[in-house]
């Protein structure tokens, strides 16, 4: 997101109110972050759309889940700003790292069957060890998304 913008005719650079490296205060754009992720969550949580398995079960609890709430807006969120990028040439080549790459090769799935996936893994705490990893579809793409 730019610090500024052009003006009305276009002719020159106008520097946002807070300075020439960011277009919002830092610490304001955390604060408005913070809020609408929480909201966002609690609206879920209301209207009964969060998947809640597993170990997270225990948060379709009220009580449990008002807590954990009050836990994370009880801490201090920082939202990620850099200065602006020198050119638009050095924004797409920090996009296209991004974008154009593949989240596992086809040649790390080794099978799909009765509903599981098993693919292969290197384990980085175990020396580089390749492995095999077996997991539920919901699992893999919950995972894999």
């Amino acid at each position: 997101m730019p610090a500024g913008g052009l003006s009305e005719d276009g002719s020159r650079w106008i520097v946002g109110k807070y300075g020439g490296d960011f277009l919002f205060p830092v610490e304001a754009l955390s604060d408005i972050f913070q809020g609408k992720r929480i909201k966002t969550i609690k609206n879920l949580w209301e209207a009964k759309e969060l998947r809640l398995e597993g170990k997270l079960e225990y948060l379709q609890d009220e009580r449990a889940f008002d807590e954990l709430i009050n836990r994370a807006t009880a801490k201090r969120w920082v939202v990620f700003t850099q200065p602006p990028m020198v050119s638009p040439e050095k924004v797409l080549a920090y996009l296209g790292r991004y974008t154009h790459r593949v989240a596992m090769s086809n040649s790390r799935l080794q099978k799909v069957k009765n509903g599981r996936v098993e693919f292969t893994y290197k384990d980085y705490q175990d020396k580089d060890q390749e492995k095999i990893a077996n997991l539920s579809v919901d699992e893999f793409m919950q995972r894999f998304l």
